[in-house]
C-alpha cells in the first residue's frame, strides 16, 4: 500500500474536509456578527426605553410634588388670618382650636397642622401628641420669626425622614402672637411610588 501514499491524484475526502471547515467558518462568523448586531440593536432599544419611562416617572413625580405643595402653601396664610386662631392666641382658649384643625386637617389633606404661640410652644395641634412642646430654636419657628412671608422648612426629624412645612406668622394689631404650621404629607406620595406601577 505503499502506492497509495505515493499517488499524486488528488484526495476527494481532503477536498470535502476543506470546504467543509471553510464553509462552517463562513456560517460561525455570520452567527457571530448576527449576534452582535442583535445585541447593539437590543441593547440600544432597551436603554432608550428605560430613559423614556425614567423621564416620564420623574415628570409625573415632580408633578406630583410640585402640586401637593402648591395645594399646601396657601394654607397657614388663610389659617393665619382666621379670627377665631386669632381669639385662642389672644384669651389662651386652645379647645375649639384643637377640633376646628383636627377638621380642617382632613378637608385639607395635610399632614398635620400645629400652631404655637408668641413663646414657641405648640399650643393646638391635629397630633395631641405634640402639644405643649417647645419650638423655639426650631428652623421653621424661627425662619418664622424672621420673615413676613410664609416659609418652607425641610427638618431631617430621623435618619433618612424629613418633616417638610409651610408657616406663617399669626399677627393681630401688628404684634405677633403666634405662629401657624401647615406639615405637607410627601411620605403619601414616596408610599403610592413605591407600590405603584404607573408609566
Amino acid at each position: 500500500r505503499m502506492a497509495d501514499v505515493l499517488d499524486p491524484r488528488p484526495n476527494p475526502l481532503r477536498r470535502t474536509s476543506i470546504a467543509a471547515r471553510a464553509a462552517l467558518g463562513v456560517v460561525l462568523v455570520l452567527a457571530i456578527g448576527v449576534i452582535w448586531i442583535t445585541n447593539e440593536l437590543l441593547t440600544e432599544r432597551f436603554t432608550e426605553f428605560t430613559r423614556k419611562r425614567g423621564e416620564m416617572r420623574m415628570t409625573l413625580y415632580s408633578n406630583s410634588i410640585f402640586s401637593e405643595l402648591h395645594r399646601n402653601t396657601e394654607v397657614p396664610l388663610l389659617l393665619s388670618r382666621d379670627p377665631g386662631i386669632m381669639d385662642a392666641l389672644n384669651n389662651s382658649d386652645y379647645v375649639a382650636t384643637a377640633h376646628r384643625l383636627i377638621s380642617l386637617r382632613e378637608e385639607i389633606g395635610a399632614a398635620s397642622l400645629r400652631l404655637l404661640d408668641e413663646g414657641g410652644r405648640t399650643v393646638a395641634s391635629t397630633d395631641r401628641r405634640v402639644l405643649g412642646e417647645q419650638h423655639r430654636s426650631s428652623t421653621f419657628f424661627v425662619d418664622e420669626l424672621r420673615s413676613i412671608e410664609s416659609v418652607f422648612t425641610v427638618d431631617e426629624i430621623d435618619a433618612g425622614a424629613f418633616y417638610f412645612a409651610f408657616s406663617r406668622l399669626v399677627e393681630d394689631d401688628m404684634r405677633v402672637i403666634g405662629v401657624m404650621g401647615v406639615e405637607v404629607d410627601l411620605r403619601m406620595l414616596e408610599e403610592r411610588w413605591a407600590g405603584g406601577t404607573d408609566a
